[in-house]
């Protein structure tokens, strides 16, 4: 079987799997932009338009929390070429940059509608994917109780 074409061919997205379905956001298509959403069902090979992001994102960390877009309080630094997870219905922010690669690490509040800055990481880089280990995440969490 042949997947079927991205119906907006595209770089620099990211993507995330939601309820068994692959979304595919943002990214560039000739240098511009795009903040069009599509959705593939790999159950029936099939592509659909979804809603749109409320602004262009290119290079950037995605991560499913809900099946609709919420805006959320934008973050203290301006990154790319971040991870993002969610853990226990927190969302991380891993890495990334502006013109210099960082070991940021931050968790929303939703509570609050901000930002907290965690424990660095080891290392700035830029981060696509990110798993995280056990007890990288449990030391994580026990700072979050201090």
């Amino acid at each position: 079987m042949q997947i079927k074409k991205m119906i907006t061919p595209r770089s620099f997205f990211s993507a995330v799997v939601l309820n068994g379905k692959i979304y595919v956001m943002g990214g560039y298509r000739d240098a511009v932009g795009l903040k069009c959403v599509e959705c593939y069902d790999p159950t029936k090979n099939s592509r659909s338009q979804c809603a749109d992001m409320h602004k262009a994102r290119a290079s950037n960390g995605s991560t499913a929390q809900s099946d609709k877009w919420t805006q959320i309080h934008s973050l203290d630094n301006a990154l790319q070429l971040t991870a993002c997870i969610s853990i226990d219905n927190q969302l991380w922010v891993f890495g990334g940059g502006d013109r210099h690669y960082r070991d940021f690490v931050s968790v929303y509040d939703d509570q609050n509608d901000k930002w907290i800055n965690k424990k660095s990481l080891p290392l700035s880089s830029s981060y696509y994917c990110f798993t995280v280990p056990k007890a990288l995440f449990e030391s994580y969490q026990s700072e979050k109780k201090k």
